[in-house]
């Protein structure tokens, strides 16, 4: 990937603009409203390449409103594979040679009104899900090293409909999805049974004849693949306020590769101890008489782990179907008045992962973070590529008050264009980080 290097001047001018003329528009109200400002610095290690990274950040909270906007400057001090574009020391020009990369500016826009029916995310997306989960579950818009992705997620629910759309970057548009419910019967017994209809394209998945497709945006052309279409069909068995049982059985494919049949339960509590607990089972079958390349629930890049996106073997999920198969998945979620957290998922529906996540709050300033990921790649690895058992761990420390300080360390492994040197897109990040920062309550 080509870079210029006036480009990560342009970020930086870009950013002082941004710092200085976002506090002009925290004055419009100044009842109720909080300004925070701070810097993450940390060092990363990006396979064979060390950095030293800093982001300078500003934030403000008030109302149903809360935006954050930073830059993270990537510093190169130690270059396993030297490039004559990018100079060491020096920022990682790859991070900002795209338009999209300025994107990286904008932290997060929140906005949560009309007494919470709607609400509205822009910037990066982490772990989220449409409906059940056929279509998009645990997304992640920002897996790939060199490009950024600014998304957008629309969510409004009502007593008796919902609507939710993602849109993975707003400035490309690759991939949408839609999912709507409502009630039929909005009274009576009957108010037990809603339908709902799911729909999901992406742009960056190749066409059903299962060619290799682009692996950078700028390889193109996109094939438009055979959109996704999905029907969920939920029984509420019996539920209140409190506690609810759910029933669902769902449809999705995508055709005319295969389809797949999901079926599941869900059980949550809420209260001081909220409980959700859910199992899904899954049957695929292929459609196409050669077998089908696809697999219903691979939408865009999943997880920290892979990018399902591509059938190739960058992707590493190019493996022909020709027979049914089955797949599970479990997820656990206890909640305890907001001082523990523990979320436990065993997916064994595409690849066979366990996911564990630990949040411990001793009161409202101090807080502990525990997190560890372990996956196995359901295709095997070429000659080249060993790495088969992959995943992330991390810990995170953080004490806040009028300042406030973060501490984490982890490591986890992402994805990355392959080169003629390093055939595998799959690599090890390991981070050291340290934040500190000061708030502003008006």
């Amino acid at each position: 990937m080509s870079c210029t290097p006036y480009q990560p001047a342009t970020a930086a001018w870009a950013l002082a603009c941004a710092v200085l003329a976002l506090p002009a528009a925290g004055y419009a109200d100044t009842h109720g409203w909080r300004l925070s400002s701070g810097v993450d610095v940390g060092t990363t290690w990006l396979g064979a390449d060390g950095f030293v990274d800093t982001s300078p950040w500003l934030a403000f909270a008030g109302g149903p409103i809360q935006w954050g906007v930073g830059a993270p400057l990537r510093f190169r001090v130690l270059d396993g594979q030297p490039a004559d574009s990018c100079h060491t020391p020096g920022l990682r020009c790859e991070d900002w040679d795209e338009p999209g990369d300025f994107g990286r500016l904008l932290r997060y826009l929140d906005w949560d009104g009309w007494s919470g029916d709607v609400k509205v995310h822009l910037g990066d997306i982490t772990g989220v899900s449409l409906g059940h989960g056929e279509l998009i579950y645990r997304y992640y818009n920002n897996l790939l090293l060199d490009s950024w992705q600014t998304g957008a997620v629309i969510d409004v629910q009502r007593p008796d409909w919902g609507l939710s759309a993602l849109v993975g970057d707003v400035m490309r548009w690759d991939l949408v999805g839609l999912r709507a419910w409502g009630r039929p019967v909005p009274s009576g017994y009957w108010r037990r049974l809603r339908f709902g209809l799911q729909a999901a394209m992406d742009r960056a998945i190749t066409a059903s004849t299962g060619q290799q497709g682009p692996t950078t945006r700028s390889e193109g052309p996109w094939q438009v693949d055979a959109p996704l279409l999905a029907t969920d069909l939920s029984l509420v068995a019996w539920g209140d306020d409190q506690r609810a049982l759910t029933l669902f059985v769902s449809l999705s494919g995508h055709l005319p590769d295969s389809l797949a049949v999901h079926s599941g339960m869900g059980w949550h509590r809420r209260g001081d101890l909220a409980v959700a607990l859910q199992l899904e089972g899954r049957l695929l079958a292929p459609l196409a008489s050669g077998g089908s390349l696809y697999v219903p629930g691979w939408f865009g890049p999943l997880y920290e782990l892979d990018s399902r996106s591509l059938r190739s073997d960058v992707a590493g999920n190019a493996a022909l179907r020709t027979a049914a198969t089955l797949g599970a998945r479990g997820s656990l979620d206890v909640t305890r008045a907001r001082k523990f957290r523990l979320v436990m998922v065993a997916d064994w529906l595409a690849d066979r992962r366990l996911d564990t996540l630990v949040w411990l709050q001793t009161d409202a300033e101090r807080s502990l973070t525990l997190h560890a990921m372990l996956a196995n790649r359901w295709t095997a690895q070429a000659a080249d590529q060993p790495l088969r058992w992959t995943g992330s761990v991390m810990a995170r420390l953080r004490v806040q008050g009028p300042w406030y300080a973060s501490l984490s360390a982890g490591r986890k492994w992402r994805v990355r264009q392959p080169n003629e040197t390093d055939h595998s897109p799959l690599y090890t990040e390991a981070e050291f980080r340290l934040a500190v920062g000061a708030n502003w309550q008006f």
